[in-house]
Parts: C-alpha cells; sequence; structure tokens
C-alpha cells in the first residue's frame, strides 16, 4: 500500500488476511485530517469499522498506534463508551474495531445530559491515570505542562507556516493575516496570559504541572467526535491523540474545538463540571482562564495548516481530493480571523481586573 492509500480491493485483502474470512467494505463512513474509515461487512455477516491512516515517513507521532494502544486500554479497565479495538495491522495503516451504529451529533443536537455524559467520560479517565498500564501510555499530541511550553509551541507553528505555507495563494492571504492580525494579538496575548497566571499564584510560566495533576485526555475531544446510539448513550471516537497532558487544556480545547461550536450555555455548563470534578488542582480555573487565549492562538495556526503542502496531501487523502484548493484555503482564513477575535475578546476580560 502507498504513502496515500491504496484501492478498495487492497484493503478488503488486508482486512480478510487480519480476519480470516473475506470481507466487502460498503463505503467511507468518517474522515479526519489524518485518516479515513470504512464501513465493512464480513462473509459471517459481521459488521467492523476500518480506519485506514495516512502513512508518512516525515510523521512524528504514530497515530495507528496510539489509537490502538488506548483503545486497548480503556477496554481493559472496562471502559465501554468507546469502540472495541479488534485488530491492527502497521504495515498496512489499518485498525479494525467495532462498528459502532449510531448517528453523528451536531452541536445543535447536544443536550445538557450530553454535556453530563461528556464530563463523565473525562472524569473516568481522570480515575484511570492510577491503573496498571497507564504510565506506559505516551503524552497527548503536543502536550503543555507549562504555559511558557504552549508560546512556545504557538511560536514553532507560527514559523513554519511562514517558512512552509503558500505566501501566494490568495492575494498573499496568509502573510498579510500573520504579519497585520495575528502577531500584535500573540504578544498582547502572551502578556496578558502571563500577568494573569501571576495575579492569581498560580504555576509560573516555567514550572512543569505535578505529575499527579495531570490526566489521560483524548486530547481531539468532543461530540464531532462521538456517535449516539439507538438508545441515546454516547460513544466517544478517534483516539489518535490520546494521551497524558494538562485538564486545564484538555478543557479549553473542547470549549474552542472549531468543530463543534457550543452554545455559551453548554460550554459554561461543561466548564463548570470539569472544574468541580478537577477541584483538587487548586489553580485549575486560574490556569484555564490564562491559558485559554494561547490555546485559542494554537487553533489559529492549526487552522490554516491546509497551507503546507504536505498538510494538505493528509486532507486529499481524507477527503479523496474532492474539494476546491482555495474555496478550502479561503475557508481555513475565515475560520482563523473568527477564532482570533474570540483570542481578543478573552484577552480583554483578563485586563479587567
Amino acid at each position: 500500500m502507498s504513502e496515500n492509500g491504496g484501492d478498495v480491493s487492497a484493503i478488503e485483502a488486508d482486512v480478510a488476511r487480519l480476519l480470516g474470512v473475506p470481507v466487502q467494505l460498503a463505503g467511507t463512513v468518517a474522515s479526519g485530517r489524518n485518516s479515513r474509515v470504512y464501513r465493512a461487512e464480513t462473509a459471517r455477516g459481521n459488521l467492523v469499522a476500518v480506519k485506514q491512516f495516512h502513512r508518512s515517513h516525515t510523521a512524528t507521532r504514530d497515530y495507528l498506534q496510539v489509537e490502538h494502544a488506548a483503545l486497548q486500554f480503556l477496554w481493559d479497565q472496562g471502559e465501554r463508551r468507546v469502540p472495541e479495538p479488534i485488530a491492527i495491522d502497521l504495515p498496512a495503516g489499518l485498525l479494525i474495531s467495532e462498528f459502532v451504529e449510531g448517528q453523528r451529533v451536531p452541536s445543535a443536537a447536544v443536550s445538557d445530559a450530553d454535556i453530563d455524559e461528556a464530563v463523565d467520560f473525562l472524569v473516568s479517565l481522570k480515575a484511570l491515570t492510577r491503573m496498571p498500564g497507564s504510565m506506559s501510555l505516551p503524552k497527548a499530541s503536543e502536550a503543555c505542562f507549562t504555559a511558557q511550553a504552549v508560546v512556545e509551541n504557538i511560536g514553532h507553528r507560527r514559523q513554519r507556516l511562514e517558512q512552509e505555507g503558500d505566501l501566494r495563494v490568495l492575494s498573499g492571504a496568509l502573510g498579510a493575516f500573520l504579519v497585520d492580525e495575528f502577531d500584535p494579538t500573540l504578544q498582547d496575548t502572551v502578556d496578558s496570559s502571563r500577568h494573569c497566571l501571576a495575579r492569581a499564584g498560580a504555576v509560573p510560566v516555567d514550572e512543569k504541572l505535578p505529575v499527579d495533576l495531570r490526566t489521560l485526555s483524548p486530547s481531539d475531544f468532543g461530540f464531532h467526535n462521538s456517535l449516539r446510539r439507538v438508545d441515546g448513550s454516547l460513544v466517544f471516537i478517534d483516539f489518535e491523540h490520546f494521551g497524558w497532558d494538562d485538564p486545564a487544556k484538555m478543557i479549553a480545547d473542547v470549549i474552542l474545538h472549531p468543530a463543534m461550536a457550543l452554545p455559551v450555555a453548554l460550554a459554561d455548563r461543561f466548564v463548570a463540571g470539569m472544574l468541580q470534578c478537577f477541584s483538587d488542582d487548586e489553580n485549575i480555573a486560574a490556569r484555564l482562564q490564562a491559558l485559554e487565549p494561547l490555546f485559542g492562538l494554537k487553533w489559529c495556526t492549526i487552522l490554516l495548516n491546509e497551507f503546507i503542502a504536505g498538510d494538505m496531501a493528509r486532507r486529499r487523502f481524507s477527503e479523496r481530493g474532492e474539494s476546491d484548493r482555495d474555496i478550502l484555503l479561503q475557508a481555513q482564513i475565515c475560520k482563523a480571523q473568527n477564532m482570533l477575535h474570540h483570542v481578543q475578546a478573552a484577552v480583554r476580560r483578563l485586563a479587567t481586573p
């Protein structure tokens, strides 16, 4: 199978070899930045999910192995709100798991009960940090255990966009956004966040969060990565970014994630529930308030990844190249601007005594 994936017949052959029974793919049911998921039926009439990962020799994280390890750990601990892992094939870039019969959960359909279920799931991950095998799990994707690490991460992403991003398309829209809008907000945000942490007496910007205050996090968590079963219960999917992280980052990513856009009342309910459950961390509320604008800036840079050729290739892999490039890039610029406006409003709130 090539780096960008093989044809359907090749995938069917790989899955049949793993399961020991002929299979037939029945179409793509989902796609993400690093993968696409097929619904497959075996000759015995069983349904499975086949997740094919984009394989790159330059990748710094093996999303396939991370997701398999996460699902296996959670199932071993009795957690059933995730799909059951069945088989893995590293050379072929495939993960086979239980096929969950359910519907996607749009933001407009999220209820108070769904928020409470999400909180309960994340709190259950916190409890699993004390279980055997948890310490062998990796850090979450781009986990940050100091405020300074968040700032450095943003700086690295900003630099990568300038060095590897296509600055010519859309009449130079990327460069104009970075210089005229992003950079001034970055400096204001860093200064405000540091001042907020110091004012609250929270963990200094360069002091690592103690291990006992860290948690296990899906990292890319939210209702965009969930399915609602017929009985109304939720199943959470996509654990390729799973690992150890700061719970403040986990909370911020949920309320900031552009794929969800939760109404304010539901976002507030989520934050309140999480802060209550993580109240043993006396600085978590102050840390969340100070770091949320920084994580918002990070999201700005993530939204602009499609301007980088390698990241666009992953997007093409998951969508089979069906989107118009200029339209997609214009949409990403608009999303980044909207996120930047959210950050600027948060910074103004930090400046209010």
